[in-house]
Parts: C-alpha cells; structure tokens; sequence
C-alpha cells in the first residue's frame, strides 16, 4: 500500500552531509534505540546483495600441449573450424544517487539518513527505524513494512522532498529539542480504543469507526453499574462521537465507554502524570505581596515567558474547549506553586477587560488605597471568585464576560432560564458552581473512599486568602447550585446576545487572541501534523 504525500512551501537544501556516522556525529549502534511510551518497533532487517560474479571470459591458449627440442615434427591435420569465443559485455555503471544524506524537518526533531547501501535510519524525538529505499531521478520510496512504503517527491528547483505537508532539508546539522514542552506521558490501546495522555488531558479514539455515546472513569477499575451517576456523554451535544476529549487529575483510571445502544467496549487503563502542582487549600503557599512582574525579574524571568509557558499547556489541551479552559486554571496556580505563591484574593479585583489577558504585571503590588468589603480589607492587588474564572475561560478563548451582571452560570443555558441547572452530583470539568454569592470552578471528579464511584470534587476557586484547589465532598458541597456549560462550549447558548465585548459569540474570535496565545496554537498545530507524520511513517 503506497502513500504519497504533498507540500506546498519549500526551503534551499545546503551542505555535504556524512555518512558512516550517526545523526549526533557517533559511530552507529547496531540495534535500535528503544521507542519510550508507545509499543516497540520492530526494526527491519537490512541485507545487501552480493555483486554478480564476473563471467569466465579467459581466451583459449593458442600454445600446443607439449614444447621441447625433440619434439618431432607435427603430421599435417585438417584446419579445425573456428568458433567464436563470446566477450564480457561491458558492465553497466550504477546510476549516482544524489539523495545521501540526511534530511531534517525543520525546527522539530526528525532526520531522515538516506545511506549509499541503500538503507535509511529514521530518527524522531528519540525513536528510530531502519529500513530499505529505492529511488529513480525524482523520487525515493521508503520500505516501511511487508505491506506499505512512503514515496517522497524530489523538487530539484527547491532542492527538497515534499513529504505530507512538511519540507524536508539536508543538512549538516540536526537539532534534538522537547517539541512544545508538554510531553506525552501515556499512551495505551486494545481493540476498540486508542488513548493518549498529553499534560492533564486523555484524549480517545475509536477504531473501525466505532461511535462512543457516553464514558466514565473509576479509580478502583470496578465496572460501573448501568445507571452510574458517573456516566457523562463523550460531547457538549449529546451526540455519538469517535473521539473523548477531557481533562483528568493525576492518578490510575479505567475508562469504561459505551455505544448509543447501552454496549460497552473493552474497558482499557489510563494513567495521568500531568506535570502539574496540585497545592490543596495553598499548603505551602504564601500569598504574593510585591508585584508579580518584580517576582519573576528576581528569579530571572518574565510576565512574558509565564505567559507563554501557560499558553503551550493550553494549547496542547484544545483551544475553545473544556479541557483548554481548565488546564488555563490549573496552569496558573501551578506555576505560582513552583515559585512558592499563590495569586491573592481582593475583594471586588478584576482583571476581565477586553485589553486584558495573561498575567497581570500587578498581581501582588500594593494598592495605594486599600480597599474592603463584609468580608474584610485588602491591601494587595488581585482578582475576586468571579473574575479568576472568568479569566481562566478566556485564555483559553471562551469569553465568559457579560454585559448584564456577574452570574456567569446563566451564560450555559441552552433555550430557557434556568435550563443547564444540574443536580450536585452531575458536574464536570468546566462547569460552574454557585454558593450565594461566591463561584467556583469544577476541575474533576474524584472517588474518595475508592469504592469505584465517585464521590468530591476537586475545585478551582478564590479561597481567601489565595486562589487554589480544594477538594469538595458532595456531601459538603449539594447544597449549592451547579450549573452545566454544554451551551456554552458548544457555542448555542440562548446569552450569547449578553456576552461583552464580542457580540453574540461565546468564542473570542481568533483574530483577538494575543499573539504568544496564536503563536502557542500554531506550534501545536505543527506538533499534531508531526505526529501524523510519525504515524505513516511506523512509528
């Protein structure tokens, strides 16, 4: 099975590449790196046939059998008739391969070394494979297994391959760095579902064009009763999708799905280490009290890096989605963590204008005249419950600011008032809770008591005087009011028409992102690409 790929954009090639040696300069291991995380690969073997062996072209001799000075003289015999003794055809010259080297993808970590036997070593964020390659004037086609090769097109005007939406390059030099700085920390699959894990997102995939209708996690790996309240559908619509898209809090699951029918398929393991920092009720913390941007110049950084470190763990959990605007949260307070701080809380602070997104430079400074509220004073700058939500659904696109008052939950509902109203135990990541006139955030689910249901919640919420997690039984927590946001992600809801600053869309249009945002979404889109890549290419 042949794949031919195309690409639009090129790049000049440069440099005499080496061969003997391998891509880092060294001499060539004869097994293949490891493959980390995913299943291995098994390498190809390579062989080199032997040349043809020369034809026996040696002319008869024309002495006779036996010379001497007695010998006597030779009887007159009949002249013999001649035959023709066949010469060795000129043997024909191997046709100059032009393609050694190795060729690289810019700016990720892939080389493709096309060598002079005829084989190639692929390598790729730390994997390898071998195998063999043909190639004529135009085009090398790559042996990937017994059933399917890669066909890459040569463009001698540019001087590169075109290969499924990426230039490759030859060069001398090839760089290994982490693409994008959110690793891929599981992968798993059986037969029905593929599973990858990438920061505190689990992402999931069909096979053979199954459809998913709803799917729940355990804790204990105990099968969930049919009617479990832990059962969520895999969209924001209600819809059969093949794909699950959401964020988890670190730990050991299973993740048991179902089809519209009620039939379930095979249960497959999930394992999340995020990376993240999970300080419950700021353990640990200290509030800040001086400027975050003076903080980060201290430490030798800046408002300008965190901002971009926060936006890859965005983008790499989705723009637009759940996911992307929970991981925003989690991001925040875990990055303060790793400096020992935590956002402070100040009564009626806000930072929610169009103009504002990221971090504020101000977090921490001192107000020069304090301000108060029932609840108390405030001397540091900072945000209230409302406006830390509102700003973790806007850096990741979601525009939860209203024109009308500060119930941010009423922007979920779908045809009615009061229509996305859930009960307690219902919740999921996204969504928002209400106790008179404090919000949270919902993180996740959790089972506690690891009887295989679930049982609290882990929340993200101003919990003065810090912004933080806590982590909330039901049964602490079921007398609040929980507000689904499936309108609201899915981008029907009947308040679009009160959403401020960009009208009648819940969706910050793509335009007004700031640019370290876009250039983070750009990166991940490269990143995904990449990862098709790899796919065709055996990995």
């Amino acid at each position: 099975m042949a794949l031919l790929f195309t690409l639009a954009s090129f790049i000049s090639c440069t440099g005499n590449p080496s061969s003997g040696q391998d891509l880092l300069g060294a001499a060539q291991s004869p097994e293949p790196t490891a493959v980390p995380v995913s299943a291995p690969v098994e390498t190809p073997s390579v062989t080199e046939s032997a040349p043809d062996e020369p034809a026996d072209t040696e002319p008869p001799s024309e002495e006779p059998d036996h010379v001497g000075f007695d010998t006597p003289e030779p009887e007159e015999q009949e002249t013999p008739i001649l035959t023709e003794v066949p010469t060795q055809k000129p043997t024909a010259t191997p046709e100059p391969n032009p393609f050694v080297g190795v060729w690289t993808i810019e700016d990720l970590p892939f080389s493709l070394e096309l060598r002079t036997d005829n084989t190639y070593l692929i390598t790729a964020s730390e994997m390898e494979r071998e195998g063999q390659y043909t190639f004529s004037s135009n085009r090398v086609s790559l042996r990937i297994d017994d059933e399917s090769t890669v066909e890459m097109q040569y463009y001698e005007n540019a001087d590169v391959f075109k290969l499924d939406d990426f230039k490759l390059i030859r060069d001398d030099l090839v760089f290994f760095y982490e693409i994008n700085g959110v690793p891929v920390s599981y992968e798993a699959e059986n037969g029905d579902l593929y599973v990858t894990v990438r920061g505190g997102v689990v992402d999931v995939k069909t096979k053979n064009g199954k459809l998913m209708q709803d799917y729940c996690f355990t804790k204990a790996g105990l099968k969930p009763g049919e009617n479990s309240r832990d059962w969520f559908d895999v969209s924001d619509t209600g819809e059969p999708s093949d794909s699950l898209h959401t964020f988890k809090y670190d730990g050991q699951y299973t993740l048991w799905t179902r089809d519209a029918e009620g039939n379930h398929y095979d249960s497959i393991a999930v394992v999340v280490v995020s990376g993240f920092r999970y300080p419950v009720r700021a353990e640990g913390l200290d509030y800040v009290r001086q400027s975050v941007k003076s903080i980060l110049k201290e430490k030798g950084t800046s408002v300008d890096e965190m901002n971009r470190a926060i936006s890859r763990d965005i983008a790499a959990a989705g723009l637009y989605t759940r996911a992307g605007v929970v991981t925003s949260g989690v991001s925040l307070i875990s990055h303060m963590a790793k400096l020992g701080l935590s956002i402070v809380y100040q009564g009626h602070g806000a930072y929610q204008a169009a103009r504002n997104w990221g971090i504020n430079p101000n977090w921490g400074a001192k107000l020069e005249t304090p301000t108060s509220d029932p609840n108390g004073t405030y001397y540091y700058t900072g945000m209230q419950c409302v406006a830390s939500i509102v700003w973790a659904y806007k850096q990741a696109g979601m525009n939860l600011s209203s024109e009308v008052n500060s119930e941010i939950g009423t922007l979920g509902e779908r045809t009615r008032a009061r229509d996305n109203r859930i009960d307690f135990d219902r919740a999921e990541s996204g969504d928002i809770v209400k106790s008179g006139g404090h919000y949270l955030m919902i993180v996740d689910r959790l089972d506690q008591n690891g009887d295989g249901a679930d049982d609290a919640y882990l929340t993200y919420e101003m919990w003065a005087p810090h912004l933080t997690f806590l982590i909330l039984t039901f049964k602490q927590i079921h007398g609040r009011e929980f507000f689904s946001m499936d309108a609201f992600f899915d981008n029907t809801g009947r308040n679009k028409k009160k959403a401020a600053y960009w009208k009648n869309t819940f969706c910050i249009p793509y335009e007004n992102l700031p640019q370290y945002l876009k250039e983070a979404v750009e990166s991940e889109k490269l990143e995904q690409d990449y990862s098709k890549l790899l796919s065709k290419l055996g990995f």
